[in-house]
């Protein structure tokens, strides 16, 4: 009997033993997967912020445009005119240093109703997701300078 007793013992020890191996498994299992959702998260984010900046990169550059024509200065270079618009595709040099995200903007100055319409795009390393922010300004004239009357960030897009 002692014989039969010892090897329930070990049969119940290799069952409690798997069985917390099991469930060892299963928690380092979430860890992983809850760790790996907090990164893309992490990184979609942070392409958003990189989409963001470069948007209002695009802002600034023809805000300060249309001040330089307000003062007389030559205005526009490096843009496409079409007829009261002008154009800007580019890669802001500060935002590209060192970015995994590839920011680009993308700006439509509208001389005649006094509107920048700019987008910010980047890429998410994680997945290759490209994140689109917008940005909305109308300007007022005050003076020799424009000023933002209104500023209005439309929704980000995902692709």
């Amino acid at each position: 009997m002692n014989r039969d007793s010892a090897k329930s013992r070990q049969g119940f020890a290799l069952a409690v033993a798997m069985l917390y191996i099991a469930i060892i498994t299963a928690v380092i299992a979430s860890v992983v997967s809850l760790v790996l959702a907090e990164r893309r998260i992490t990184q979609d984010s942070a392409a958003r912020v990189q989409a963001l900046y470069a948007a209002e990169a695009g802002i600034d550059l023809a805000l300060a445009q249309f001040n330089r024509e307000a003062r007389g200065g030559a205005a526009w270079r490096g843009w496409t005119r079409d007829q009261e618009t002008y154009r800007l595709n580019a890669t802001p040099d500060i935002l590209g240093q060192g970015s995994t995200f590839q920011p680009k903007l993308s700006a439509v100055a509208d001389t005649r109703a006094l509107k920048i319409t700019a987008s910010g795009t980047a890429v998410s390393p994680v997945g290759s997701v490209v994140l689109t922010q917008n940005l909305v300004v109308t300007l007022q004239k005050q003076g020799q300078a424009y000023r933002i009357r209104t500023w209005e960030v439309q929704s980000a897009q995902r692709t």
